[in-house]
């Protein structure tokens, strides 16, 4: 997870107490971390070589032996000492040391198939974080979850600025989810001033108010996101909820109907209900999504492969057949297509 975003739920406040925020340095090396990277990496003179060295090293476990925890942001050296935490986590450890190794680095925010989690009262839609490094003309990929399609993505590098303020906005959420509400009003304020034009914390950060029962802050919160970002649904979900809570029922209609148009045209949206709907055994309506996702995104190769997966289960295994071949088509490499094919030969055998 690289950035979390709340979507408005009324809960009743606690009292206010004040909060200070640390600085963070996230990309902070301790003296563990350079002896570590010196005795395994630096030393390699050839710098392809010197990167394979460094990715090994962080990935095997042989050597820091990491887990991936989904829930827990990091700062480079806790990730280090604790060997866990998320993607956001993963990449501040990484970003520092390949630069300590020598390489020219930076992060890399992935807008893939959003997903969605529930931690209580707080809805938590999440995003992607991984690490580029730029070596001879080429730019490589680092990435530390392996469940994330690597294709068919929208990704742009952002500055170590942006990154340190969706550190401060996801301790945020994390003190949000843990109940601790003044104090994530006051990371979400942080992380906004870290970074002005970030959107999504924006819309944190006028959730956080309105929890507190400032409304005029938060709607002044949310407005700002859709300034920086005017397609930021979960700030004019969050600004309809607030209308309609407070009385302003034609500007929340106006509004509400905007968010579903947005849905609409959104095929990974469309993709994550067909997903849902796959899971609770709702195969019909998967491919209803499934085919909707498709129609707004056709050469996305996994839509294709989660649409055969529907109508396997649905016992119509031609259609399942023509959408495989066109996930395989479709394919952006040898693993993915050798994968679509023996799927294919299973339902042949049938």
């Amino acid at each position: 997870m690289v950035s979390t975003f709340l979507l408005f739920c009324l809960l009743q406040a606690a009292e206010p107490t004040t909060h200070e925020v640390p600085e963070v340095d996230v990309l902070k090396m301790s003296p563990e971390m350079k002896t570590f990277v010196d005795d395994n990496v630096k030393a390699i003179r050839n710098p392809t070589s010197r990167l394979q060295r460094l990715v090994y090293v962080v990935f095997n476990n042989d050597f820091l032996n990491l887990t991936y925890e989904n829930t827990t942001t990091k700062t480079a050296e806790q990730t280090f000492v604790q060997r866990s935490g998320n993607c956001l986590s993963f990449t501040n450890m990484f970003v520092a040391m390949a630069r300590h190794a020598g390489f020219k680095v930076a992060f890399q925010e992935v807008m893939n198939v959003p997903t969605w989690d529930k931690h209580g009262n707080v809805v938590v839609l999440n995003r992607h974080m991984n690490a580029v490094v730029f070596l001879g003309g080429r730019v490589i990929t680092v990435d530390f979850n392996p469940d994330v399609e690597r294709d068919d993505r929208t990704s742009r590098i952002v500055s170590d600025n942006r990154a340190l303020a969706q550190y401060y906005n996801n301790i945020a959420a994390e003190r949000f989810a843990a109940g601790k509400r003044f104090e994530a009003l006051a990371w979400f304020q942080k992380a906004v001033d870290v970074d002005n034009d970030i959107s999504f914390a924006w819309s944190n950060l006028g959730v956080a108010h309105q929890y507190v029962g400032d409304a005029e802050q938060a709607e002044a919160c949310y407005r700002k996101a859709l300034r920086v970002n005017h397609t930021e649904i979960t700030a004019m979900n969050n600004l309809e909820r607030l209308y309609s809570k407070t009385g302003r029922l034609v500007e929340a209609e106006k509004l509400r109907r905007k968010v579903q148009r947005f849905r609409d045209r959104n095929p990974f949206y469309q993709y994550d209900l067909g997903r849902r709907a796959f899971e609770t055994g709702d195969f019909q309506e998967a491919v209803s999504r499934f085919r909707k996702a498709i129609y707004r995104k056709p050469k996305t190769h996994e839509f294709h492969h989660m649409l055969a997966a529907a109508y396997h289960k649905l016992g119509e295994d031609r259609k399942a057949e023509r959408a495989l071949r066109e996930a395989r088509e479709l394919a952006p490499d040898v693993f993915n297509r050798d994968r679509y094919s023996q799927k294919l030969d299973l339902i042949a055998k049938h």
